[in-house]
């Protein structure tokens, strides 16, 4: 079968790393998948994944939507006429197609009109809505969890020599400003204690994006360097999506942030699979509730809760335990969740 796969591919996404997993599966399963021009695809994912031009007629088309609309309307009609719409899934990463939530000052729509936008979005393409969501799903979709553990991706043994870092988050700020200066003051206490931190990724370090951004956003992507560095916290630019994992490898333990309206919502994300096929030791914040659903009671011990330093300093200070914590979870996880899987699974919707 040719797939197609659409969506907005930038170099530092997460999507990245799971398009390359669906590329791995179809080649062990012999479909023929690539990444379609009708969306963004960045210079550095045409090295690693085929690319098909608009003139290349699938089989099957894949189109991923997070956060941001990015597909022109004469690129839908073009869909239309192409692809027969039995023939089109629409996997709604963030949560796009579900009524308005709000969690802080984070919400899914910015707007009244966002939903219904997304809504005659998503109806023109197609019929089938997939949603990666443990949470209650909106009328209308169905569950699929999308993301996935690969076995080409079991974490490796590295010497504690080879660890830089005590705790790092490899990640853009987007909304995730609340989670790094509460596990940054929570850790104040033990500060002295413990060896270097760092954050990963765009927007840490105070600067904003070279185009022009909304301001109704511009509080998502809050940072302030100064507190980071009285807190002993390094920041470093994004890491390319090749580089992730082994980025966080690089760190003893590695926070589960997740983005506040994806977890009211109760959506799953990439990185709840990468960190754990990292070679690291996954750390989940409190409020991370359906993280139990997803990994089994087992994860319990790798909550931080509501006193992260003492919870930190008994994690290095047992460190070997909980690595082999979490890679037996890791294993699991490739058990039930792998990207064969999942392919299978999504077939499935268009059987």
């Amino acid at each position: 079968m040719r797939i197609a796969v659409v969506g907005q591919f930038e170099n530092t996404q997460g999507s990245i790393t799971a398009l390359a997993g669906y590329f791995g599966a179809a080649q062990r399963a012999g479909h023929d998948l690539r990444a379609s021009t009708y969306g963004f695809v960045h210079a550095s994912v045409r090295q690693r994944i085929p690319v098909a031009d608009e003139e290349w007629v699938p089989d099957l088309m894949i189109l991923l939507f997070e956060s941001w609309p990015y597909l022109s309307p004469e690129a839908v009609a073009r869909i239309e006429r192409t692809v027969p719409r039995a023939r089109r899934l629409v996997v709604d990463c963030d949560g796009m197609y579900s009524p308005p939530v709000r969690s802080g000052s984070d919400v899914n729509h910015p707007d009244p009109g966002s939903r219904i936008y997304w809504v005659e979005l998503f109806a023109t393409l197609s019929d089938t809505i997939l949603q990666p969501c443990l949470g209650s799903l909106p009328p209308g979709a169905q569950r699929f969890l999308f993301y996935s553990a690969s076995p080409q991706q079991a974490p490796t043994r590295t010497t504690d020599s080879e660890k830089l870092y005590d705790l790092a988050f490899v990640g853009n700020n987007w909304c995730r400003w609340h989670d790094m200066s509460w596990l940054s003051k929570g850790l104040a206490s033990v500060r002295s204690e413990l060896g270097r931190i760092a954050v990963f990724g765009s927007w840490w370090d105070g600067s904003l994006p070279n185009a022009e951004v909304r301001p109704e956003i511009l509080k998502f992507l809050y940072s302030d360097p100064n507190f980071l560095d009285a807190h002993g916290v390094e920041t470093y630019p994004a890491v390319p999506y090749a580089d992730v994992e082994q980025t966080m490898g690089r760190s003893r333990l590695h926070p589960v942030f997740v983005r506040p309206a994806l977890n009211a919502l109760g959506l799953v994300t990439p990185r709840m699979f990468e960190t754990f096929m990292a070679n690291t030791v996954p750390v989940l914040p409190p409020y991370f509730k359906h993280a139990r659903t997803l990994y089994g009671k087992e994860v319990e011990p790798l909550y931080l809760g509501y006193r992260p330093g003492e919870t930190v300093l008994d994690m290095l200070n047992h460190y070997s335990d909980y690595v082999g914590l979490a890679r037996e979870i890791a294993a699991k996880l490739v058990k039930e969740h792998s990207y064969d899987m999942r392919l299978e699974e999504l077939l499935g919707f268009v059987a």
